[in-house]
């Protein structure tokens, strides 16, 4: 039920609740949870599967599908070679180690991706070329970074790109109960929000007291996100969360955990004009004037967007230490250089907006969430490269193999999406013998692959591999499975 939906022309599920309402999708996850009314070993070994593909979206925003097809592939195989006699943990054993070396043999297929496919993997991520379109212009925008906030615009339909001011952190939550706080449990926003610089591991019970008698009685409904050392006192933690509740106020806190801690504390005063509690510096006691001032902030689990209407002057000095450290080469780490070149980035490509005027919330939701997978998947692109997609770059690790059995199931996702798109047999070998050769299920015929921007995320490609093969490998040494004092042998 859940790989009709792989490939170009893969199709849509139904799903039905239980109160009457359809949902079309075409998530290989969302899809697979309906497993969940199995019984027995099917229903755990179904869970465990959706587990798989769940863990293959978190890494690599795409490739669900693909870990569940190749799950079955690899127990299919493996339950075979059982049947010929073969003890289950030497099938397994084997099993895992012809997956490790066509995972090694995968980085050779890896390239890096090309400006111009852009669009292409953010439109095979999602299936809607609209949504390909709309991440590349941002792209354009904000390069690599593709630092992008989505926002519903309830006035004027359409989607509509603009530019502003901001910058970024890779830093969200303080932790998971801080998600409490948000609107929709995923994202916490504010406007015209007060940025409380606490570098400082240590803050007093007097100081703290000091702090909130210092904030202006008109301010103390404005909202307060608090940048915290993670080493920041408990107990005074306490204290400042009781003092915000008691006094109403809205606030979010943000553990920064970063490399180069100290660059980011400047980057984030210089954005926001404020200033670093920092008792070597002379601040000790942080008072209301110290603090910044943004006109919008969104925290996510692992993400902090600072979005200003018009730039602080603080950051071009900013900008001017790193292009200077970054002068230095010679002096520098590779992990330093990294680290400069993003920082800077972070700072002077702004923030991309990203608006979004359909008529309802349903609509919005849906089509952020593919906004947001599709943005994923270029992000995980240009980190860790592409492979051909279709099926090709499995299939051509699998002409390298020796072993059969292996090259076989390597085959099985280009099959699969040929059979979806109404082709119903792989084109003969010497029409894939070029290496960048492959099938285009759109327009059914033999094409450049990379030309024609057919490409995959190699990370959702491994993913898909290691876990799939994780699943299958401890089902294959599985016996028997006991539940509620039953039995069974399988």
């Amino acid at each position: 039920m859940v790989v009709p939906t792989m490939g170009a022309k893969g199709l849509l599920v139904a799903l039905d609740d239980d109160f009457g309402k359809c949902t079309l999708t075409d998530d290989g996850v969302t899809v697979a949870k309906q497993a969940i009314h199995m019984d027995g070993l099917d229903k755990m070994i179904a869970v465990d599967m959706i587990e798989a593909a769940a863990t293959t979206e978190k890494e690599a925003l795409d490739g669900t599908t693909l870990t569940i097809l190749m799950t079955n592939e690899f127990y299919k195989w493996g339950y075979r070679e059982i049947l010929k006699g073969r003890h289950p943990q030497v099938v397994a054993d084997q099993l895992k180690k012809e997956v490790d070396w066509v995972r090694d043999e995968l980085l050779k297929e890896k390239m890096e991706l090309a400006d111009r496919h852009v669009k292409d993997v953010a439109t095979i991520s999602t299936k809607i070329p609209m949504v390909g379109e709309i991440v590349a212009e941002a792209y354009k925008e904000c390069g690599k970074d593709m630092n992008v906030i989505i926002e519903h615009d309830r006035e004027e339909m359409g989607i509509k790109i603009e530019k502003t001011d901001g910058f970024s952190i890779d830093s969200g939550f303080m932790s998971d109960a801080m998600r409490n706080l948000c609107e929709d449990g995923e994202k916490w926003n504010a406007e015209n929000c007060w940025v409380v610089l606490l570098k400082e591991g240590i803050m007093t019970q007097v100081g703290l007291g000091n702090f909130f008698k210092s904030i202006p009685a008109d301010k103390v409904k404005d909202p307060f996100v608090f940048i915290m050392n993670p080493n920041f006192n408990p107990n005074t933690l306490r204290l400042l969360i009781d003092a915000l509740i008691k006094n109403q106020m809205k606030y979010q806190f943000i553990f920064v955990n970063e490399t180069k801690m100290d660059d980011v504390y400047m980057d984030i005063a210089a954005v926001t004009g404020g200033t670093v509690q920092d008792a070597s510096a002379g601040v000790g006691d942080y008072l209301f004037e110290y603090c910044g001032k943004t006109d919008k902030v969104t925290v996510e689990i692992d993400k902090t967007i600072f979005i200003n209407n018009k730039k602080n002057p603080e950051v071009e000095a900013r900008c001017k230490v790193y292009k200077e450290k970054l002068k230095k080469k010679y002096k520098l780490t590779g992990v330093d250089e990294a680290l400069y070149t993003k920082r800077l980035g972070a700072l002077t490509n702004g923030i991309v907006k990203i608006k979004v005027g359909v008529p309802t919330v349903t609509e919005f939701k849906t089509l952020h969430l593919k906004l947001d997978d599709a943005i994923g998947a270029v992000k995980k692109a240009f980190e860790n490269g592409v492979v051909l997609g279709g099926g090709k770059a499995l299939y051509n690790v699998g002409l390298r193999t020796k072993h059969l059995g292996i090259n076989k199931l390597l085959k099985v996702p280009m099959k699969q999406i040929l059979n979806n798109a109404g082709i119903k047999n792989i084109p003969r070998p010497s029409q894939l013998a070029v290496k960048n050769s492959g099938v285009d299920v759109r327009t059914n015929s033999i094409v450049n692959l990379t030309a024609h921007g057919i490409l995959d995320s190699y990370t959702s490609i491994d993913e898909a591999l290691k876990n799939a093969s994780s699943i299958a490998c401890s089902y294959l040494r599985t016996n028997c499975l006991i539940k509620k004092g039953i039995t069974q042998n399988k």
